[in-house]
């Protein structure tokens, strides 16, 4: 949700996961969702992105029912959603975390599981878990996918660590970061040579 998209549909702020596309004969069909729908809340707990919402569906089983709060045509809607088994998986966590380490940059980042990267529709790149100093300063961003650095895509946080490692104290980097869908180079400059962990 960007805030032109939340203005757009009439939010006071940028926040929840924008339904795009309901897929048939799906538990978001069956419990009313409709495209165009921001979804806010899960259990009364809001969230900023829909990164957090899948987070938040991880960890459930299926069979779990759930009370979704989103905002449509203008108003506030509660809805009930009982959570099914996807295909070839069973509701894994979408993030697989890495330690924290100084890379410099202020970003804590996390290696999206195989189911997360089908669902998101990706082929690789890092979940900004917390952004901090230089990243935040340039507004990166929890729930930014980073997908490469200067020309280097990324597929797992050893291969971020390793391409900052090569480069010098307070040399600009530039991060490709998707986020909703969209591609952008952000110029960072590292503020400290990388830690290993």
């Amino acid at each position: 949700m960007t805030p032109l998209l939340a203005e757009s549909f009439g939010l006071a702020r940028p926040a929840g996961a924008l339904v795009v596309k309901v897929e048939l004969e799906s538990p978001a069909r069956r419990a009313g969702l409709a495209a165009g729908d921001s979804v806010t809340a899960i259990d009364g707990a809001p969230f900023s992105h829909f990164s957090d919402l899948l987070q938040r569906i991880a960890g459930r089983t299926p069979g779990t029912r759930s009370r979704l709060e989103l905002w449509r045509r203008g108003g506030t809607h509660t809805i009930w959603i009982t959570l099914s088994e996807q295909p070839g998986s069973r509701f894994p966590s979408p993030v697989a975390t890495a330690p924290d380490w100084n890379d410099g940059l202020g970003l804590s980042l996390g290696e999206l599981s195989a189911a997360a990267r089908q669902q998101l529709r990706v082929d690789g790149g890092q979940l900004v878990r917390e952004s901090s100093g230089p990243a935040r300063s340039e507004g990166i961003r929890a729930g930014d996918l980073i997908v490469a650095i200067n020309e280097q895509r990324l597929e797992r946080v050893d291969e971020f660590r390793r391409a900052l490692s090569h480069m010098p104290t307070g040399q600009t980097v530039a991060l490709l970061v998707m986020r909703d869908r969209r591609l952008a180079f952000v110029p960072i400059r590292s503020s400290a040579r990388p830690t290993s962990p």
